[in-house]
């Protein structure tokens, strides 16, 4: 199936491929979310681990500074021993450019004489506050000064000769040194503010905002963390570092910030990554799920075409392109079986039902038999086929009839056997016999043609057996239910059959015996018509076959032949066996026989098409007979065959007023009348007829009486 609008169409395919999706990338996405949500708590919480870690070591790094610092001043106070002892050490004496540890060094006398000892400290502060701060101190101290010219600058003092009085030696802190803001890392900022939260220090520019925020959090407690944003979210830690008891200052807050975006830096990485990971999964699920859907799909839509096929009656559809391995194939194989299953039981109802048809139609028993035996195999499958005929009547004498060149002939004829007879009444359901268990006499045609085994199916009409459908089998049989139902419904059609057949049969018989009765009492009313009827009827017949007329003519013929004079019981016995001539009254009444006798048979249905043979047999070819005066072809045909077979049986006949003619004679005086008041073809023909030996020796019988 290819993947295109068919597959977009398919509400099946679009359900699937929904499904799957779903089912592929929900668990994905969940997780995905799931994963990206605790990266970045991970990452948030190391990050402010991270800082936590960095703002302790770093407060701790500051006041050891500050210790190393005081530790280095005082190595120095000692060798000033005097102001006019004071030496001044060398420049690079505590490092030098970017690593000198102090900006400045001098000593301040109570008086407030200055002597520098290192470079000077230029741009002094008011020392007042320095001043008042030292002379409480019992040590050090650290100050630190802000201004908008210098910045804040940090000073240490500490007592000159030890004694406070005599003076104080004070230096200028470098801040470089002091932050030591190198060992941070490059997304850390680093803001310093005292206890009035003035700015020491800071990496980058302080927002009014951070320092509120700072003064809320920096008072619950001595280190802590929290969030500030400045054009960009950050998350800062803080520790305070407590300079009071060491250094007679007020105490430092430390805070080191570092942007969400950095910390968070690998979420998108992992976001990225996460993303490519997601939209390969997608190709995949999407490549796997066309693939499943397509496998699925091409199975459903044979199977969905096939049964269409099948819903169109078209029984023969099979799927035979299913190879799956799976269900469908399962349910391919199942299909097909069904619809060879359908395609047998349509196949034998359709057959069944025409069989039914025909032999429900023929009121011949010899097409019931050859109908049956034609179509028998396409009901129950079978290697040969046989029907068996019995006539309870005469000692259950039966006929086996088998086709050859599809014509049904009657190969063997016997007798049942009692055990024969009574295995049938056994088993009117049907028997399977083999033949060398059992081989009734009547099986010899089947067995003759190489068939071993054999399914009869009794037919019985009451309780009588009329016959016996029989099916032929090389190898042992395999009948279905199905086919023994339908073996069965096949026999009981036959039954049916049979019984219009032969009541049928019975009723000609009944019909044809009351007619020949009937012909018979027409004759008796006058000695000289003894036997007319029957010859006349005989020789209709001749010149109809010569005629080649069909059987319904024919038919008709005899039925006429038997009929035709029945207006002569009108007719009185005078008239009938007079002697002379008739009178003009008398031939009146001689001639209305044939009204007479067309009034008689006018009621009865079966006798219709003879109305023209009783009405118009003595109508003459031209136009001068009697009762209407018809002529030629507008004389019916089998009147105008009766009026020649009618008048020639006449002339060979002994009458009252005169003797019977010669057959030569008749014929001659028939065919002088041809034209007149015979039809000339049919004269011709009736000149044919009696040629004929049959005819020859039937006139020498008629003029022996």
């Amino acid at each position: 199936m290819r993947l295109g609008t068919e597959f977009f169409r398919s509400k099946l395919a679009r359900r699937m491929l929904l499904v799957f999706m779903i089912c592929a990338l929900l668990p994905i996405s969940a997780l995905a979310a799931v994963s990206f949500a605790g990266v970045s708590e991970q990452l948030y919480k190391q990050g402010q681990q991270r800082l936590r870690s960095a703002s302790k070591s770093h407060g701790l790094s500051i006041i050891a500074r500050l210790q190393f610092l005081e530790a280095e001043m005082k190595s120095v106070a000692p060798r000033m021993n005097t102001f006019a002892h004071i030496q001044r050490l060398p420049a690079n004496a505590f490092g030098e450019g970017p690593h000198a540890r102090f900006n400045g060094m001098i000593v301040v006398s109570a008086t407030g004489r200055r002597v520098p000892v290192l470079n000077g400290v230029e741009d002094l502060p008011e020392l007042a506050e320095i001043q008042e701060l030292y002379d409480r101190a019992a040590g050090t101290v650290v100050y630190s000064h802000s201004s908008p010219e210098s910045g804040t600058r940090i000073f240490m003092a500490m007592p000159f000769e030890r004694r406070p009085a005599r003076g104080m030696l004070l230096a200028e802190l470098s801040t470089t040194y002091l932050w030591g803001t190198q060992a941070l890392t490059a997304s850390m900022e680093i803001c310093i503010v005292d206890e009035s939260k003035r700015v020491l220090f800071s990496s980058q520019g302080v927002p009014a905002s951070f320092l509120a925020d700072i003064e809320r959090y920096v008072s619950t407690g001595a280190s802590g963390e929290f969030e500030w944003k400045h054009q960009e979210e950050y998350i800062a830690s803080y520790r305070t570092l407590f300079l009071k008891g060491s250094f007679l200052a007020s105490n430092w807050t430390i805070v080191l910030s570092e942007s969400k975006t950095d910390v968070l830096a690998p979420v998108a990485s992992f976001r990225r990554t996460l993303s490519l990971a997601l939209l390969l999964a997608l190709w995949v699920v999407l490549l796997l799920s066309l693939i499943h859907i397509r496998r699925s799909l091409g199975p459903l839509a044979a199977l969905r075409a096939a049964t269409r096929r099948i819903a169109a009656k078209d029984f023969k559809t099979r799927v035979t392109s299913v190879k799956s391995g799976d269900e469908f194939e399962e349910l391919a194989t199942s299909f097909n079986s069904m619809a060879e299953q359908l395609d047998r039981q349509f196949h034998a109802m359709t057959a069944r039902t025409e069989i039914d048809r025909a032999i429900l139609s023929a009121l011949d028993v010899e097409k019931i038999v050859k109908t049956v035996l034609i179509r028998l195999p396409e009901v129950v499958p079978c290697d040969c086929v046989a029907m068996t005929l019995v006539d309870a009547a005469v000692f259950h004498t039966i006929r086996t009839y088998v086709i050859k060149n599809t014509v049904a002939c009657c190969v063997k004829v016997s007798r049942l056997k009692p055990g024969e007879l009574r295995q049938l009444h056994d088993h009117p359901g049907g028997v399977a016999v083999k033949h060398g268990d059992y081989g009734p006499r009547y099986l010899a045609p089947l067995a003759a043609r190489g068939n071993r085994f054999t399914y009869i199916m009794p037919v019985f009409v009451g309780e009588d057996l009329v016959a016996a459908l029989v099916l032929g089998y090389r190898e042992p049989p395999a009948l279905s239910q199905d086919d023994r139902d339908n073996a069965r419904q096949l026999a009981d059609q036959v039954a049916v059959a049979l019984a219009n057949a032969r009541l049928i049969e019975e009723l000609d018989q009944s019909q044809w015996g009351t007619l020949s009765a009937l012909g018979r009492a027409i004759d008796a009313k006058s000695p000289w018509t003894m036997g007319h009827t029957e010859r006349v009827t005989d020789l209709v017949l001749r010149i109809g076959r010569v005629m080649g007329l069909g059987a319904e003519d024919l038919d008709t013929l005899r039925r006429g032949g038997l009929v035709h004079d029945i207006g002569k019981i009108g007719v009185p016995q005078t008239i009938l066996d007079k002697p002379a001539k008739l009178t003009e009254e008398e031939t009146a009444i001689m001639r209305r026989h044939v009204e007479v006798g067309a009034r008689i048979i006018e009621p009865i249905a079966s006798l219709a098409r003879t109305l023209p043979i009783v009405l118009q047999h003595h109508e003459f070819f031209d136009g001068s007979g009697y009762p209407r005066g018809l002529a030629g072809e507008g004389i019916d045909l089998l009147a105008r065959i009766f009026a020649v077979a009618d008048a020639f049986d006449a002339m060979i006949s002994d009458r009252p007023y005169r003797a019977r003619f010669t057959p030569e004679e008749a014929l001659e005086r028939i065919q002088q009348c041809a034209g007149s008041q015979f039809d000339p073809e049919i004269v011709e023909v009736l000149q044919s007829v009696l040629s004929e030996p049959e005819s020859v020796k039937s006139l020498n019988q008629i003029l022996r009486l």
